[in-house]
């Protein structure tokens, strides 16, 4: 950019000179980098938020000038040369990075390019000529190709780089590739947090029309997506972790600006006597008033919107003659899961289709393996929380003879499903098949603990003790040996590369960066090339093992929880070696170290792991987790911080009954705690008590699971609707200790994905 093209925008700022305009004209990679991290010299414009300056020069120029084409191909840069980071350069004391500062340069790149699109008076101005186009492409690839990473910066709403992410994205659509993102989005579901509904809307206001024609008419896409996110806010409420209140406070408040766009009162009526018709039992309608948006009386005659269609004769009759399939079976089974998926499309339900892909999958699964995984994909792509989905893809793998795949696809179903059964025995049958003994017994084991009626886990647990039994007589000497009631004392000691697990800074550098020619910034270290998917699969089975190795199993001589141990450090070892810097690595860590005992190193490492990954769920329940371990053990309440269980709560609030649970399981232990413990235990009692009231199988929900199984192990059957017998609660809670924190485990892990 030549002083000539600096000249305009000087003359808005009064002559007054601005000198970094001067050193991005010089050096746009430092200088963009010094904007971000708010360090850049901006003469008196000193204190004005970054990202505003950016957009003010960019209005200021105007979206054709060079300055708009230096900003986009620098934006693009830094996006290319910083994804993956956890510790931006030069955000931190000397030349080390600050978590804060990172997700805040990341925030400014971000909201940048999501208000980029300006007013023109070109008309029917593309996306395409958006002046941070190509930005907003590079960071649309690199989020749909690693979603953790901005989401391990999340800490509330306000502070949501992942969410506004979705609204870069939306901003910028050329195509309809996104729409199955927006309806997921708006479905709420468990790894997400409830407030990124809005921007499943956002994404299909944008999304453009199938025909182009209808650019600007009444989008049905639009109204489906806020009847569906009326419908999961409802959802959420029901389950309990989201108050009634404030779900219906954002339904009224974001339906009214969804409405207000555009002249189509009347279509916005008939889609609401639609929307009545669908519902016409349960107590959804009341619950979300929408009779103040207009008629909430089902519509007579023939309706404009799409109907639920009948496919059940045909599916039933599908799925029986895919057992033994011939070509135009396959081909007619195809044509039908087509359909569903255009049904899905428009109205963002998709149970049929995943209902049917699961059914034909698990049909002609002996028959053609490779044709029953694709179905299994299908289904689990539509709806990433449907176990069936998840087993399904699982068994194609293991009938495919791709062990180590289904294995992977097993543990994580387990921690997304710890009520599956199915989940659990498949885990264990791969384990055997793979001749890991001790660990297929423990996985067994565990199975037919929680499930005692189980006969596949019970069956399974016999057969390969029996098999343990018999190469113990063979070849005895090769035996490690266990002493019974012993336990591992040692603290851990993860294998270090250049790797510093207690900083996560690698040591080596050298990496190149994409940059301009001429500039002067330099290349942040070489990032490892271990994926997001090995890292999640790794820390699961270390997850796993722990479990099976815990506490109170030494007696057993044929689980060898020494070894099991043993097997846990090795694969955290593993992951220590290739990516240092990952927020479940460093929780797991963490766990992993108290579990065997050194509960000093736990918490060295969690504290410093929550400073680096302020928003990660995981570190801080293992930090709050090391915290009450402590107190416990040193007879010291100060050891534990009671607000850590309520930030942890405000990052995820799908764990919200753990605000009272998490101090609950200290408080038993001391008399002097009774005020503070008849709080938590009221209002927990009053959270579970709804799900261990229900009728068995009534409700299927997870949600329902885990208050039935956690009521009784606290409070018996006892009825909490009177005063509650404290020191019956007390003797509970302290012989059902370990299981509780298990049930905690199960909640943490399940919703918690960074």
């Amino acid at each position: 950019m030549s002083d000539s093209s600096l000249n305009e925008p000087r003359e808005h700022f009064q002559n007054k000179a601005i000198p970094w305009l001067s050193d991005f004209d010089q050096d746009p990679d430092r200088a963009l980098h010094d904007m971000l991290r708010g360090v850049a010299s901006v003469g008196h414009l000193i204190g004005s938020d970054p990202d505003k300056l950016l957009l003010d020069w960019l209005r200021g120029f105007g979206p054709q000038s060079p300055y708009a084409r230096l900003l986009n191909e620098a934006l693009t840069r830094w996006i290319e040369n910083h994804w993956g980071d956890p510790l931006l350069p030069d955000t931190g004391p000397g030349i080390s990075g600050d978590a804060t500062m990172t997700s805040l340069a990341w925030l400014r790149v971000i909201d940048t390019i999501a208000a980029s699109p300006l007013p023109d008076p070109r008309e029917d101005i593309t996306p395409r000529e958006y002046p941070l186009f190509g930005a907003a492409t590079r960071l649309r690839e690199k989020m749909l190709a690693d979603r953790r990473f901005l989401d391990n910066m999340t800490e509330a709403r306000s502070h949501d780089p992942q969410g506004r992410a979705w609204i870069a994205l939306a901003n910028h659509q050329t195509d309809r590739a996104l729409l199955e993102e927006w309806w997921r989005l708006l479905s709420l579901s468990p790894d997400e947090p409830w407030y990124r509904g809005q921007y499943g809307l956002m994404g299909l206001r944008r999304l453009p029309p199938e025909n182009p024609a209808f650019k600007d008419s009444f989008s049905k896409e639009l109204a489906e997506g806020l009847g569906r996110f009326g419908e999961a806010l409802w959802r959420r409420s029901r389950e309990g972790w989201l108050s009634e209140e404030a779900a219906r406070a954002e339904f009224s408040t974001i339906a009214r600006l969804t409405m207000a766009r555009g002249d189509f009162s009347d279509r916005w009526r008939g889609y609401w006597r639609h929307f009545a018709g669908r519902h016409r039992d349960g107590d959804l309608l009341q619950w979300l008033s929408i009779s103040e948006f207009g008629s909430s009386k089902p519509g007579r005659g023939k309706s404009q919107w799409v109907q639920e269609p009948i496919w059940e004769d045909r599916v039933q009759a599908l799925a029986r003659s895919l057992k033994q399939p011939k070509k135009e079976t396959i081909a007619q089974a195809k044509k039908l899961l087509v359909e569903q998926r255009h049904y899905a499309d428009a109205t963002g339900n998709t149970s049929f289709l995943v209902r049917t892909a699961g059914r034909f999958s698990g049909s002609i699964r002996i028959a053609d393996p490779n044709q029953a995984l694709t179905w299994a994909r299908m289904a689990k792509g539509a709806d990433p929380w449907n176990a069936h989905a998840w087993t399904n893809e699982a068994a194609a793998l293991f009938s495919l003879g791709r062990r180590d795949q289904a294995l992977g696809v097993y543990g994580e179903a387990i921690l997304r499903f710890p009520e599956n059964d199915v989940a659990r025995n498949g885990y264990a049958e791969v384990l055997k098949s793979l001749d890991r003994l001790d660990e297929a017994l423990a996985a067994y084991g565990e199975t037919k603990e929680r499930f005692p009626e189980d006969a596949v886990a019970r069956n399974g647990y016999e057969g390969v003790l029996r098999a343990k039994q018999q190469r113990a007589t063979g070849i005895k000497e090769e035996m490690p040996i266990y002493e019974p009631k012993a336990r591992m004392d040692k603290s851990i000691q993860l294998k270090t590369t250049e790797w510093d697990i207690t900083t996560g800074i690698r040591a080596k550098e050298g990496a190149t960066l994409v940059r301009s020619p001429e500039s002067s910034y330099l290349a942040p270290p070489e990032r490892s090339a271990l994926g997001s998917e090995e890292i999640t699969r790794l820390v699961t089975d270390a997850y796993l093992i722990r479990r099976w190795a815990r506490e109170g199993k030494e007696d057993d001589p044929w689980l060898n929880t020494g070894m099991q141990r043993d097997r846990a450090r090795d694969l955290l070892a593993q992951l220590s070696a290739e990516e240092g810097h990952d927020p479940l690595v460093a929780g797991e860590t963490g766990m992993l170290s108290l579990a065997t005992g050194d509960r000093q190193r736990a918490l060295e490492l969690l504290r410093i792991a929550v400073e680096r990954f302020p928003g990660s769920p995981r570190v801080r329940y293992a930090l709050a987790r090391a915290e009450r371990e402590e107190a416990m053990a040193t007879e010291d309440a100060a050891a534990m911080t009671p607000r850590q269980w309520k930030k942890l709560v405000r990052l995820d609030r799908h764990l919200f009954p753990l605000q009272w649970l998490g101090p609950l399981l200290f408080q038993v232990r001391f008399p002097d705690s009774d005020s503070a413990l008849q709080g938590n235990i009221q209002e927990l009692a009053d959270w579970l008590r709804p799900g261990f009231a229900s009728r068995n199988g009534a409700d299927p929900s997870f949600y329902t699971w885990w208050r039935k199984a956690v009521y009784p192990l606290l409070f018996g059957a006892a009825d909490l609707s009177e005063r509650p017998d404290m020191g019956r609660i007390r003797g509970h809670a302290r012989a059902n200790y370990r299981a509780l924190v298990a049930k905690e485990e199960e909640l943490v892990y399940r919703h918690a994905r960074r």
